[in-house]
């Protein structure tokens, strides 16, 4: 799957604002496969990525980053969740299966303007 998510060297710059912030600061993720049958985690800490993010550990150069992650990306399979997530994407976030029903109204978000 080489380059299907994006330009390594902007992932690592991305990467590397991250880090800066303070450890406490919490990241919410976008996905997470659970690698090893570890538990799902939505929410982490910087302090928490850099103590155990495998790619930031193995690689402490952008250039080493880069070499790393088309390494891995060239050994992967397409994701898991791929599919389903592009037909929630094509049907406007309606995952396959939901109905939406006709007239479904939606209540108002608080201090959202009307």
């Amino acid at each position: 799957m080489v380059g299907c998510c994006g330009d390594a060297r902007t992932l690592y710059r991305s990467l590397q604002k991250l880090l800066e912030l303070p450890d406490e600061t919490r990241l919410l993720m976008c996905h997470d496969y659970a690698p090893e049958g570890r538990e799902y985690h939505c929410v982490s800490t910087v302090a928490q990525q850099k103590a155990s993010n495998v790619h930031l550990q193995a690689a402490d150069t952008e250039l080493a980053f880069e070499v790393l992650r088309r390494e891995r990306d060239a050994s992967l399979e397409a994701p898991r969740l791929l599919i389903p997530a592009l037909r929630a994407n094509i049907d406007g976030g309606v995952l396959p299966g939901w109905r939406i029903e006709p007239g479904l109204k939606l209540p108002p978000v608080a201090g959202a303007a009307a």
